[in-house]
């Protein structure tokens, strides 16, 4: 388990170095198996309901996990990053007159973001 929570720290460094959501890569357990020599269900019964407290709070292994995007500059985005966006946009949001669907689209867009 040390291991595999050190390889995650190694593969995250810019998300426990800022600590910003946007900064976290996508990573799949392959990534980390591999990076190990492991298998990818051994990794995966690892990260299964554990956790790892971190300056942000304690959070499970699996937050780390993430599936990607492909941004307009061609590089992968983390889409646990991109609901951070979301998640920032709509918090400054004015609540008398909130952002639409698509107005959020096109804020992500100007980011390099393209989703839905």
């Amino acid at each position: 388990m040390l291991q595999t929570m050190s390889e995650i720290i190694n593969f995250q460094h810019e998300y426990f170095q800022d600590g910003d959501e946007t900064k976290l890569r996508p990573m799949i357990l392959k990534d980390i198996a591999d990076e190990l020599e492991m298998h990818e269900s051994t990794i995966s019964r690892v990260t299964t309901n554990k956790y790892m407290h971190t300056p942000r709070g304690v959070l499970e292994f699996r937050y780390f996990f993430s599936s990607q995007l492909s941004g307009s500059d061609g590089n992968d985005q983390s889409s646990t990053a991109i609901r951070a966006r979301i998640k920032r946009l709509i918090g400054q949001e004015n609540p008398d007159k909130p952002l639409s669907d698509s107005k959020i689209t096109k804020l992500l867009q100007s980011e390099g973001v393209n989703v839905a």
